[in-house]
């Protein structure tokens, strides 16, 4: 990583599962975080990565992110911080997603999806809106089961919840970031899963590491979209290491290690020319919000225009809002 750009640091991890009543676990504790097998013996014999997912696949009709409001909201229960403390003082709260899909549009794509952004106590928050007619790509749903089969296969089963294949529970971490501009810094706090702990890391703040599967060889991610796509991702996070599970058809052959700088020579651009234009978005974003204090701010997918949104669109559009408990936790004074 280029040492002109700050890294990450690193706030709260945190296990979450979503129950089917609604109900929201959070536990804090890095200790149950799966941890990557480095021993070789285990990979002996081929695994079959699809195995199980037709069940799968009908049960999933999304990918669960904890949200925002709720974990701060949890954080403030168990510790009793302040907005401001929680946060580390970020002028932005955000997911990870939204980041990577941030720098992807550098490279010549859009957001995945639209979003929404508005100012409370001081600080930008951002949610991704849903589209509650239409249910994820299925192609998505059967990569996400592989990729969580896969992790399953190659860490440790610290905690007996990691053996279980849902989208509805997973392991997160809080971090922050600082994007510099010309006469200031932006400071964003996000919250992205945990695929498994580096096992070799002795740093403290950027100990995870990234698992993905690629068909036939490792050509599949380390060209075009996916290419941008996989280095996005772990960069953002600060992860220096990606776990490849090699899958031939759908049968785990192969498992690859490889470093964040094996992709930074491949990319189209410049790592400060694409930590630039996202921290030109991010002032921009801030700019509209200090501008229309009490509204919220459209970011669409094409990232070409923000708008204010109508009463119309806060109406029809699915995103997730404060509840009542976050503002009793963090109420202005």
């Amino acid at each position: 990583m280029s040492s002109k750009i700050s890294r990450p640091a690193k706030l709260f991890s945190f296990y979450n599962e979503k129950e089917e009543n609604g109900e929201n676990i959070f536990i804090f504790d890095e200790k149950l975080f799966p941890i990557f097998h480095t021993r070789p013996n285990l990979y002996g014999s081929s695994v079959n990565l699809t195995e199980g997912i037709e069940e799968y696949t009908k049960k999933q009709k999304f990918i669960h992110t904890p949200c925002n409001w709720d974990i701060l909201t949890y954080i403030n229960k168990t510790v009793g911080f302040s907005l401001q403390h929680i946060t580390d003082h970020s002028d932005v709260v955000c997911y990870r997603e939204f980041l990577r899909d941030l720098m992807l549009v550098r490279f010549g794509g859009t957001l995945k999806y639209d979003y929404v952004a508005i100012m409370y106590s001081g600080i930008v928050f951002i949610e991704k809106v849903q589209n509650i007619s239409e249910n994820i790509e299925i192609k998505d749903i059967e990569r996400d089961y592989m990729e969580r089969k896969f992790k399953i296969y190659c860490t440790n089963k610290v905690d007996k919840n990691s053996s279980t294949m849902s989208s509805s529970k997973g392991y997160y971490v809080t971090q922050t970031r600082e994007f510099q501009r010309s006469n200031s810094k932006i400071k964003v706090m996000f919250t992205g899963e945990v695929d498994a702990i580096n096992s070799i890391s002795d740093s403290k703040d950027n100990n995870f590491m990234e698992i993905r599967v690629s068909t036939n060889n490792l050509m599949h991610i380390l060209n075009g979209r996916e290419l941008c796509n996989t280095w996005s991702k772990a960069y953002i996070a600060g992860n220096e290491l990606i776990a490849v599970g090699i899958t031939k058809n759908n049968l785990l052959k192969n498992i690859k290690l490889i470093s964040l700088s094996d992709l930074e020579s491949k990319l189209p651009s410049q790592i400060s020319e694409i930590m630039e234009f996202v921290g030109k978005s991010l002032e921009s974003i801030i700019n509209a919000c200090k501008k229309y204090p009490m509204k919220y701010i459209i970011i669409p997918q094409s990232c070409s225009s923000l708008r204010v949104a109508s009463d119309e669109d806060i109406k029809t559009m699915n995103f997730s809002r404060p509840s009542s408990n976050f503002f009793q936790a963090f109420h202005s004074h």
